[in-house]
């Protein structure tokens, strides 16, 4: 699975949200400093979804906030935002707007 994700580091909370776009928002705690915000948004994701970090890894945009990561895993995209504590209806999801679901 690959998600796109815009990190807001050095916000003081740990938190992830779905904007109005139906973009996935991480905001973090840890500055962009020497990779910090990376591991920490790293860490999130293992933890929230009960995997090990090693199979998570930052695939595209480790000195941006924007981020494409792969994560090796079967899940759906409902059970990742679920995982994440996002709750959001179907119809806020991307792959199902483009259906017109």
């Amino acid at each position: 699975m690959i998600l796109d994700i815009k990190v807001i580091p050095s916000s003081g909370r740990q938190i992830c949200l779905l904007d109005k776009k139906g973009t996935l928002t991480c905001y973090l705690k840890n500055p962009p400093e020497q990779n910090k915000a990376n591991h920490e948004l790293i860490k999130l994701l293992a933890t929230a979804l009960k995997i090990s970090h090693t199979h998570i890894r930052i695939i595209q945009g480790t000195k941006n906030r924007k981020k494409r990561v792969h994560i090796e895993c079967t899940f759906s995209l409902t059970h990742v935002y679920t995982a994440l504590g996002i709750a959001c209806q179907t119809s806020c999801l991307p792959e199902q707007k483009k259906k017109g679901l």
